[in-house]
């Protein structure tokens, strides 16, 4: 009894990692064949792309402009992941400088100077400045200030303790 050994491709393993050059190339020339827009460059490819039997001469030519195409399509994408990481930073950076926004607006509704409905000075604007101005020419008086604040804070914490939890009040 002998057997047989199917080569068909059903039986082959998947293929790994980036596809063979060919495939690269016909998928990069249908690529610029889509686009509406070409350099002068890209059309030359795609005119030597469509020579069946190109001359020794035009086969360089068309190996040179398909692998600046595709440095250049490297150098895109590079360019993109750049952006994205500079991009990124920039937005977690905004995302903190808002965080600290939003903490000091939440002070100066506990402080009573801010209303926590229409988000609006509850002080005139130029009267809310001269009472900063005047804390910060005061240096000496911050552990006062620390203290004050720091039972405030307790105070707070308590009352959403205990808005979050009815049941330990009764």
């Amino acid at each position: 009894m002998t057997s047989t050994i199917n080569f068909t491709t059903a039986n082959k393993p998947k293929r790994r990692g980036p596809p063979p050059a060919a495939e690269q190339a016909k998928k990069l020339l249908a690529h610029l064949a889509s686009l509406k827009k070409r350099s002068r460059q890209q059309d030359m490819l795609l005119s030597l792309a469509g020579i069946a039997n190109r001359t020794p001469q035009q086969q360089k030519t068309f190996d040179t402009l398909l692998r600046a195409e595709k440095a250049a399509d490297r150098a895109v994408r590079a360019a993109t992941k750049a952006a994205k990481i500079v991009n990124a930073k920039a937005r977690a950076e905004r995302r903190q400088r808002e965080q600290g926004i939003t903490e000091c607006a939440e002070l100066l509704v506990l402080a009573g100077l801010l209303d926590d409905k229409t988000g609006h000075p509850i002080w005139e604007t130029s009267e809310l400045l001269g009472a900063l101005i005047e804390i910060a020419n005061q240096p000496q008086k911050k552990s006062h200030w620390k203290s004050v604040g720091q039972a405030r804070l307790a105070q707070k914490k308590l009352r959403r303790s205990s808005k979050e939890n009815p049941e330990e009040e009764a």
